[in-house]
């Protein structure tokens, strides 16, 4: 989320699966893997980590709690920031909150 003005991280954020998904017409659930894909894991809150690099996430619908094809996906995504204790950052000047995130598809 950047820097102040002495270098110090200002923080950080996580994407959330906000409201209800849908995977092709039926509500869905969102599922993460760490090991490409071999094993999958629900993700009850819904919650993506953008610093967790090389996790897989998907959406499923059904019963299963594996991956299965689709046609058509949705889900809201809700930003939740998290800054350092004021006490921690240097505040005498502006703060400029800054960041990306990458949606990457893959397919399995």
């Amino acid at each position: 989320m950047g820097t102040d003005s002495q270098g110090a991280a200002i923080g950080t954020y996580f994407l959330f699966a906000a409201g209800t998904s849908t995977v092709d017409g039926s509500t869905g659930k969102v599922l993460a893997s760490n090991d490409g894909g071999i094993n999958w894991r629900l993700m009850p809150d819904g919650g993506f980590a953008p610093h967790n690099l090389g996790e897989i996430y998907i959406q499923v619908a059904g019963p299963n709690d594996t991956p299965v094809p689709f046609t058509n996906a949705s889900t809201p995504i809700e930003i939740q920031a998290m800054i350092q204790p004021m006490n921690t950052l240097d505040t005498s000047t502006d703060i400029t909150i800054d960041g990306s995130a990458t949606f990457e598809l893959v397919y399995l």
